[in-house]
């Protein structure tokens, strides 16, 4: 080795003095993980406002807002990216029902409070499917639509957490009746 190289960093630096250790800090991995939590509880309440606010528009009891829908509409409704043999599994009630709403006899008020409560629960529940029945809305005007089943016909399109639903098979109500498939954390085509 030449001379050059055997001379340390010091004597090629005079006057050069290391850091104090002590100053240097370091992050406890507790606050760090501390500060991760409160991060996602702040965009989880900031999730839970703008979900807050999307089902105040949903379920609005605007009727004008409303597409009408006959007594015996087949009703068929799908978000993008869910599978087409979901949908047919859907609509032959292949899974497990497991929760049902019957709306007989409310008004849309009570209609859309119990509709809120009833989604809300199950998805704290994570279900994946549910029923809710509406009753085919048969009245004495001929020619009028079904006020509840026009109604949460309306609701449940624009209630996020919906994947899809569709008319019940005769043996569930047919189409008096919803089967709705919900987002849930076990459901791969989410």
């Amino acid at each position: 080795m030449s001379d050059e190289n055997s001379k340390s960093f010091a004597d090629l630096v005079p006057g050069v003095k290391p850091l104090r250790q002590q100053r240097r800090y370091v992050p406890d991995p507790k606050t760090i993980r501390t500060q991760r939590q409160a991060e996602r509880k702040i965009r989880s309440a900031e999730q839970h406002a703008r979900t807050d606010k999307a089902k105040e528009h949903a379920f609005s009891l605007e009727r004008e807002f409303f597409t009408p829908v006959p007594p015996e509409a087949q009703l068929l409704f799908r978000r993008p990216g869910i599978q087409h043999q979901r949908i047919k599994r859907l609509q032959r009630a292949e899974f497990e029902i497991e929760g049902s709403l019957d709306l007989h006899g409310y008004t849309l008020e009570q209609a859309a409070a119990a509709l809120d409560q009833f989604l809300t629960e199950a998805n704290q529940l994570h279900c994946n499917c549910v029923r809710i029945v509406t009753g085919k809305g048969w009245t004495k005007r001929h020619g009028a639509s079904p006020i509840l089943k026009t109604a949460v016909n309306h609701w449940l399109k624009a209630y996020k957490s919906i994947t899809a639903f569709c008319s019940a098979p005769p043996r569930h109500g047919s189409t008096g009746a919803f089967l709705v498939l919900l987002k849930t954390n076990q459901d791969p085509s989410q």
